[in-house]
């Protein structure tokens, strides 16, 4: 216990004296300094460190007695204070970091459950919206961070193959159940108040490539991409004959099916080196 004390910002004698305290009644300095084992040239230097850190009270009385603040409320206090510390460090971190050199890197996330944690992280933080481009196996690790966020009025959209396990948000899904029949590999995008951006692509052995940015490039270029996905399935819909539901076979049909009806593969085939 001492050890942790010290963790939180006690010096090896208070955690002594106030661990000595703790399991006590009322105790003057003399006894105070045999019980913690703390030299009696110092300990009234150490019981006025924890006066004023409030962790220990002077009881009134013609000889002056020690008692612990009971631990509940210690931690409390501690635990206020190390918000409030954060919370200024944020602050001071956010000035100290000049845009250019916050917002242009890309870094890379080596893990599949490390990037989860970032999205959540990012979500937990989110004030006005997230866009998501998502697998049912990925969006269900986050679905208590999006509930939360819709709760606090931020708007979510959602594209996705797979059909999502809950409702929240706008979703825009085709909700075919194999898809992993045609698509190989997963991936995952999720850009946050159209500042932060998370991407990750997982094949079926789980090796990933993951990164995070705030590069406004690649910002946009994840946000124009959602669009359309998104402008492709209500085409499809309305369109293509596409039902949500339909096989991975019933939805290449229809992606063949429409992009012949409005020539793209002509068009596209306008590109391809003569």
């Amino acid at each position: 216990m001492i050890k942790t004390l010290q963790d939180i910002g006690f010096s090896l004698n208070e955690a002594k004296v106030y661990l000595a305290l703790l399991k006590t009644e009322p105790l003057n300095g003399y006894e105070i300094a045999q019980e913690a084992k703390v030299s009696r040239t110092m300990i009234y230097d150490v019981l006025s460190r924890l006066v004023s850190k409030n962790v220990v009270s002077v009881l009134d009385g013609d000889i002056k007695r020690y008692v612990a603040v009971p631990y509940e409320y210690v931690l409390q206090q501690y635990e206020i204070l190390q918000k409030d510390r954060i919370s200024k460090l944020k602050e001071l971190f956010q000035n100290y970091v000049s845009e250019s050199t916050q917002k242009h890197y890309v870094l890379n996330i080596e893990t599949h459950q490390e990037l989860i944690d970032k999205i959540q992280l990012g979500i937990r933080n989110a004030k006005k919206e997230i866009a998501l481009s998502i697998w049912n196996q990925e969006i269900s690790l986050l679905k208590d961070d999006l509930m939360d966020a819709a709760a606090r009025g931020v708007r979510i959209d959602i594209f996705s193959f797979s059909k999502i396990p809950f409702v929240v948000g706008y979703q825009h899904c085709y909700e075919v159940p194999d898809i992993d029949r045609i698509f190989f590999n997963r991936r995952a995008i999720v850009v946050v108040d159209r500042v932060t951006l998370f991407s990750g692509e997982w094949t079926k052995s789980m090796s990933s490539v993951c990164v995070m940015t705030q590069n406004v490039t690649l910002v946009n270029l994840a946000l124009d991409q959602m669009i359309l996905d998104g402008m492709l399935f209500y085409a499809l819909k309305n369109k293509g004959g596409f039902v949500p539901g339909m096989s991975a076979a019933q939805y290449q049909e229809c992606v063949y099916r429409y992009y012949k009806e409005i020539n793209l593969q002509e068009e596209m085939s306008k590109f391809e080196q003569k």
